[in-house]
């Protein structure tokens, strides 16, 4: 396994989740979370999470940010993200069903000229609906 460099692929999956996509399962080397956005889901925490498959990498960036910023995240901080991760399936299952159906909404509207959403009709950039919204309501 290769050590990430500057050609590595890092993906910044805080909007997308790892409900609705799982970057390293499609290629990229290093994934990034905000914890403070929607795996929270409270907005009472402070948090990222570095997650990657290349061991020497995450020792790096342990070590890294063991010299810089201090220890390791809270325990009540840690208690918080747990919290959010137990009802993140639900919460993303309300936005991905929401978010479908405003694109819907305005792909019918004819004064929309287009919706570029992952999971709308008119996005060609993607694979497969599948590929686009592994989480969405279809």
């Amino acid at each position: 396994m290769r050590t990430a460099t500057a050609r590595s692929s890092f993906v910044d999956n805080t909007f997308a989740t790892p409900y609705n996509t799982n970057p390293l399962d499609l290629g990229a080397d290093v994934v990034i979370h905000s914890l403070t956005k929607y795996i929270g889901g409270h907005g009472d925490l402070l948090g990222g999470a570095v997650i990657s498959n290349d061991e020497q990498f995450l020792r790096q960036c342990r070590l890294g940010t063991l010299m810089h910023f201090g220890a390791v995240i809270a325990p009540f901080t840690a208690f918080l993200v747990c919290r959010g991760m137990k009802t993140l399936g639900v919460r993303m299952r309300q936005y991905n069903e929401s978010a479908l159906k405003i694109a819907r909404w305005l792909e019918s509207d004819p004064g929309s000229r287009r919706c570029a959403t992952p999971c709308s009709s008119q996005t060609r950039s993607m694979r497969s609906p599948a590929a686009r919204c592994a989480g969405a309501a279809a």
